[in-house]
């Protein structure tokens, strides 16, 4: 299921993400905000996982 979402960017950041989109053939500025931001999420993730790793499992 998709929920809309509103966001305040930093002009340039969206400018940026923009001409990505246009020059990767993304199919969409929203595909590439969903995309961008599991694969931070998968990264925050792997972070923890080797946190607790270092730390003894807590």
């Amino acid at each position: 299921m998709s929920l809309k979402a509103t966001f305040a960017i930093d002009d340039g950041v969206l400018r940026d993400a923009r001409e990505y989109v246009e020059n990767n053939h993304i199919k969409s500025l929203s595909a590439f905000v969903e995309r961008s931001i599991r694969e931070e999420l998968t990264r925050m993730r792997q972070g923890e996982d080797q946190k607790r790793s270092v730390c003894g499992g807590e």
